[in-house]
């Protein structure tokens, strides 16, 4: 007979807590009163403040924000221009073209020579500083490549 007191006790315990559950939730869920309906409808009510960032910049980074950029673009009718001088686009395009087909190990072949300077003087020029300093940059790019 013990066991079974015991047993209704567990019971009773187990069914209060149920109906206490119960009544929170059901508690819980009056308390909010019409704003679920509102927020789920899209109604006024449902509109939660929304959190804007701080967008405003220090003083002494506004400075710097707002300078222009340096950076320079080739006018329209410039494009494909080469505004170096010959011998110095040809010596620069001849030892970096080497130097890379060096560190490549690609087989020296002298490289692209040509160019589009306007005059046959201009193109002479490039073509001589670009083969002697393709070799240049081609042994250069070779004694990297074969250090460790």
């Amino acid at each position: 007979m013990r066991h079974s007191n015991h047993d209704r006790l567990r019971s009773l315990l187990f069914l209060l807590a149920a109906v206490l559950l119960f009544g929170a939730i059901v508690l819980l869920k009056r308390g909010l009163g019409d704003k679920t309906a509102a927020v789920s409808a899209g109604g006024p009510a449902g509109e939660a403040p929304v959190v804007r960032p701080d967008t405003s910049v220090a003083a002494e980074v506004r400075d710097i924000i707002a300078a222009s950029d340096s950076v320079v673009t080739a006018p329209a009718d410039s494009l494909g221009r080469d505004r170096r001088p010959a011998g110095e686009a040809g010596a620069e395009d001849g030892y970096w073209d080497g130097y890379h087909d060096g560190v490549d190990g690609a087989v020296a072949d002298g490289g692209d020579s040509g160019s589009r300077f306007p005059t046959s003087a201009e193109r002479a020029a490039y073509a001589d500083s670009y083969t002697d300093n393709y070799h240049r940059g081609y042994r250069e790019g070779r004694r990297v490549a074969a250090a460790p």
